[in-house]
C-alpha cells in the first residue's frame, strides 16, 4: 500500500476523532514498519492524544474502584468492561461509567434521589436494567452471550436516533472476539427478542470493515445503510453540524432534534427491529423524550 498524503493524514485523524477512536488509531500507527512513513506532526498529535486518554481511563478505572469499595457487586455496562477486550485497554477512550446493580435497593443515588452521580468529574449512570430497548430475555447475567446482546442493543438504540460510532461496533467486534459464547444460545436470544435481521447486519458489518468473525445466519446482507449512519454523526451522531448546534440549545431543543432523528430513521427501524423501534419511539414519547 502506498505512503498517506499529508492531505489524508489529516483526514485520517479528523475521523478517528469524531468516531473516538483515535487512541486505536494510536496503536496501529505505532506498529507500522519503517517504509511506512508517518509525518513527525502526526506522530506528535498522536501521542499527545494517546496521552490525554491513558490519564482519562486511568481516572475512570480509580472511579470505578472507589464505587466497587463503598457498594456491592455493581455490574459495568460498556466502559472498562469492553475495553478490557483490546489488546491496549488504556487506549480505548473513555466517557462515562454506566453501571448496572441487580439488586436496585442497593444501588447508590444521588443527593436529590436520582440515578445520575459524578465522582472526580466522572458521570456515572445507574440503570434500572441490564438492556437498553426494553429487552427482558431469558438469560444469565453477567454471561458472554448476555453482554453480546446488551452491546448490540445498545448500539441499536442510538442507531434508531442521534447515530452510533465505530467505538461502540469496535466494543463489540473485539467482545466476539474475545468471548466464548455459545451460538445456539446467541441465535435463541436474538430470535426471543425479535433482532436477528439486526444482529444479522451488525455481524455483517462486522465482518466485511473490520474483519472479525462475528456470529453470523446469513450471507449477502447490504451494510451499505449502517456504514451511512456511523459515518454521518461519528461518536452517538455528536458530530453531525445539526445535531452539535442541538446539543447546544435549549433542552426543547435537543429533544426536538431527537425526534426528528426518530423519524428520519424510519425506514432503517422499521426494516431491522420494527418491534423495537415503534416501542422506543412509544417509550420517548411517553417519557416526553
Amino acid at each position: 500500500m502506498a505512503p498517506l498524503t499529508d492531505a489524508e493524514w489529516k483526514s485520517l485523524q479528523t475521523l478517528a476523532a469524531q468516531q473516538s477512536v483515535i487512541g486505536i488509531v494510536y496503536a496501529g500507527v505505532s506498529r507500522l514498519p519503517e517504509d511506512f512513513p508517518v509525518p513527525d506532526d502526526v506522530t506528535l498529535q498522536l501521542m499527545a492524544e494517546a496521552s490525554r486518554i491513558r490519564k482519562r481511563s486511568a481516572l475512570v478505572a480509580g472511579v470505578l474502584a472507589k464505587v466497587k469499595e463503598q457498594f456491592n457487586d455493581p455490574i459495568v455496562l460498556k466502559g472498562p468492561a469492553v475495553a478490557a477486550f483490546y489488546p491496549e485497554p488504556e487506549l480505548r477512550e473513555s466517557g462515562d461509567l454506566d453501571l448496572y446493580f441487580p439488586d436496585l435497593k442497593a444501588a447508590p443515588t444521588a443527593p436529590d434521589g436520582s440515578s445520575h452521580l459524578n465522582i472526580d468529574g466522572i458521570d456515572i449512570d445507574i440503570h434500572r436494567s441490564y438492556f437498553d430497548l426494553r429487552l427482558r430475555p431469558a438469560v444469565e447475567i453477567p454471561s458472554p452471550e448476555a453482554t453480546l446482546l446488551m452491546l448490540s442493543a445498545h448500539i441499536l438504540k442510538h442507531a434508531f436516533s442521534s447515530g452510533t460510532g465505530l467505538r461502540q461496533i469496535c466494543d463489540i467486534a473485539l467482545a466476539y472476539r474475545s468471548l466464548e459464547y455459545d451460538e445456539a444460545a446467541l441465535k435463541a436470544l436474538w430470535k426471543e427478542c425479535g433482532l436477528v435481521k439486526w444482529n444479522n447486519l451488525l455481524s455483517a458489518f462486522i465482518r466485511e470493515h473490520l474483519g472479525v468473525q462475528a456470529l453470523l445466519i446469513s450471507e449477502g446482507e447490504d451494510t451499505g445503510k449502517l456504514l451511512s449512519i456511523v459515518l454521518e454523526g461519528g461518536n452517538f451522531g455528536h458530530f453531525a453540524a445539526d445535531r452539535r448546534k442541538a446539543l447546544e440549545a435549549s433542552a426543547a431543543s435537543r429533544k426536538t432534534d431527537t425526534l426528528k432523528r426518530l423519524l428520519q430513521k424510519a425506514p432503517f427501524g422499521l426494516s431491522y427491529a420494527p418491534g423495537k423501534y415503534l416501542g422506543y419511539i412509544f417509550s420517548l414519547t411517553k417519557g416526553n423524550l
